[in-house]
């Protein structure tokens, strides 16, 4: 499974510790958390990686993906967050396929 966590806010929510324990309950899951870097508190189970990704790289791998030439519109870090959060999610294994290549089965879930 995997997961985006753009931005501080993500990392911060009061739910997240939850999530990450629901996780940790089930060790043969393999969970990466894909975004902005962890806080250097934040203790993570065995079984979640993190993979470091700015929110630049993440639009600009799928930019070149999608062969878009030219610099993005200017949109609000929040709202994009959010769209490439929920709109871009199934667009990992295409853009990021080395993630995945080593397991059978992907998917990615919401951390909230």
């Amino acid at each position: 499974l995997y997961s985006l966590v753009f931005g501080s806010s993500a990392w911060a929510s009061p739910i997240f510790p939850y999530f990450l324990r629901s996780i940790a309950g089930a060790p043969s899951v393999v969970l990466l958390l894909i975004g902005s870097p962890k806080p250097s508190t934040l203790h993570l189970p065995a079984n979640v990686h993190h993979v470091n990704l700015t929110l630049d790289q993440y639009d600009e791998q799928i930019r070149s993906m999608l062969n878009i030439s030219g610099a993005p519109h200017h949109v609000d870090t929040r709202v994009l967050s959010y769209k490439l959060g929920t709109d871009g999610k199934p667009l990992v294994p295409v853009v990021m396929p080395s993630l995945i290549q080593h397991y059978r089965w992907f998917g990615w879930v919401d951390n909230d």
